[in-house]
């Protein structure tokens, strides 16, 4: 862990560091989903010319567009609705604060919002969030396998109903987790206000207050 020298220290304490670790690992991880996706929306593009309306390669490709309008939505609630605007309100107020004290406050101010914000103090939404990256990492790893197959299968006069199913069954468990989301959301967003422009980012729904 980095070592961070007094009279820093006062500010940045091995559990604010922690923190940060906590913010940035859910970030970096986000976006780790967001370009395993991209990679996967590639292969796509580049059997296009061989794809056929209704088939798997199709199906899969409305699959891999709706996850990536997910994950691009969550990286960019968390970026610019989150991190960067609280970042800028405690920037100014530490250009105001009179003492080290003050300092802390502000900072520490600003960690528990992100937090906050980040659903990372919410286990239910988390919970539910951290399944939708998880279906769409391994939706990701398998569309290789997907593609070659739905490829491959057509040329040898087989019936790909076991590709077609596998990729319903990734739109399944993607669109019950993210239909279920937006319930918790509602309920939530009754206290936590924020929740109400991440519900309408991922999920396109206004919920009124």
């Amino acid at each position: 862990m980095l070592q961070v020298q007094w009279p820093l220290s006062l500010v940045i304490s091995r559990k604010t560091l922690t923190k940060y670790q906590l913010i940035f690992r859910f970030l970096f991880s986000c976006k780790h989903v967001n370009r395993q996706l991209c990679g996967a929306w590639q292969v796509h593009q580049g059997v296009r010319a061989l794809d056929i309306q209704g088939t798997a390669i199709s199906a899969s490709s409305l699959l891999c567009r709706s996850m990536l309008k997910f994950i691009n939505s969550l990286v960019h609630y968390l970026t610019f609705e989150v991190l960067e605007p609280n970042w800028h309100v405690m920037h100014n107020r530490l250009q105001t604060a009179k003492s080290i004290d003050e300092v802390i406050q502000h900072h520490d101010f600003f960690l528990e919002k992100c937090l906050r914000e980040c659903l990372l103090l919410s286990p239910v939404l988390l919970k539910k969030v951290e399944r939708l990256k998880l279906i769409c990492l391994q939706y990701a790893v398998a569309t290789q396998w997907l593609i070659t197959s739905s490829i491959d299968i057509p040329k040898a006069g087989i019936e790909n109903t076991r590709v077609i199913e596998s990729i319903m069954k990734f739109e399944r468990e993607f669109t019950a987790e993210l239909q279920s989301l937006g319930p918790i959301l509602s309920s939530s967003s009754q206290a936590e206000p924020y929740l109400t422009h991440l519900a309408q980012l991922i999920i396109g729904v206004g919920w009124d207050q």
